[in-house]
């Protein structure tokens, strides 16, 4: 009897135990994915279906093509969309952004990276507010521009014989 009363004793005692690290472990993860950038929260809530452009979504896409029609061509810009934003890209590559918007929340606005690929955030009353950002597009297309990989090959310290 006493035997089976300190089992049942020390299996409540680990059951309390692992339900207070289960928790904590829940919370810590919680307090990571609030901590993770907009992009992973994203893709982890991502549907498995595409996900429809607004028209607002389109009429932007099209005033960034119409803002670097000029210095660009307009076919190496391409949109990928996502639940919370749609996002312009140089050639299909997500490794080059031109700019963010963010059209799903009560606040609208557009997010242009830096000079360290950082995004900026500004808000926009409407679409034509994106024209007024139209030189920091420019620049972000630029930023891509001056990016060429170079493969040197050092032949200074070589003597011929």
């Amino acid at each position: 009897m006493k035997r089976g009363f300190n089992q049942y004793i020390n299996d409540n005692i680990r059951e309390t135990l692992k339900n207070a690290m289960r928790n904590q472990a829940d919370t810590e993860a919680a307090a990571t994915t609030e901590e993770q950038a907009p992009d992973v929260l994203a893709a982890a809530k991502a549907p498995e279906g595409p996900v429809i452009l607004t028209g607002d979504e389109i009429e932007a896409f099209a005033i960034v093509k119409s803002i670097l029609k000029d210095v660009c061509d307009v076919n190496r810009l391409f949109h990928r969309n996502s639940i919370n934003y749609v996002s312009v890209l140089l050639d299909d590559n997500n490794r080059k952004r031109i700019c963010r918007f963010w059209f799903k929340r009560s606040k609208k606005y557009i997010t242009i990276p830096d000079e360290n690929k950082k995004p900026v955030r500004y808000d926009i009353l409407g679409l034509n507010d994106i024209y007024n950002y139209g030189e920091l597009i420019k620049g972000s297309y630029g930023r891509y521009l001056s990016e060429v990989n170079f493969d040197v090959d050092d032949d200074e310290g070589e003597e011929e014989n």
